[in-house]
């Protein structure tokens, strides 16, 4: 039961600022739909296969790690919602 309690005494002291989570998930954002729209646009522009390959591969990246980004902030946002909810 105390892992338990720390584990919410952890949630709760983040939740003081949950600004922060949703500026994480607005960054993640700005990451994935440009990523995912280069990765989509990449072949329109007649580029050699292998910068057309780099361009489409950086954009993928880009899509990755900005939905992991954007993931991870909405999480905690969930999570902060549901340590407040059990608190009530």
């Amino acid at each position: 039961m105390t892992i338990l309690a720390s584990w919410l005494d952890a949630i709760r002291a983040r939740s003081e600022q949950p600004l922060r989570y949703l500026i994480r998930m607005l960054v993640g954002a700005l990451l994935f739909f440009p990523g995912v729209a280069t990765h989509i646009v990449a072949p329109w522009f007649h580029l050699p296969p292998q910068t057309e390959y780099w361009v489409g591969t950086v954009g993928i990246a880009a899509a990755v790690i900005g939905g992991l980004i954007a993931l991870s902030g909405y999480l905690m946002i969930l999570l902060i919602w549901l340590v407040r909810f059990l608190d009530t």
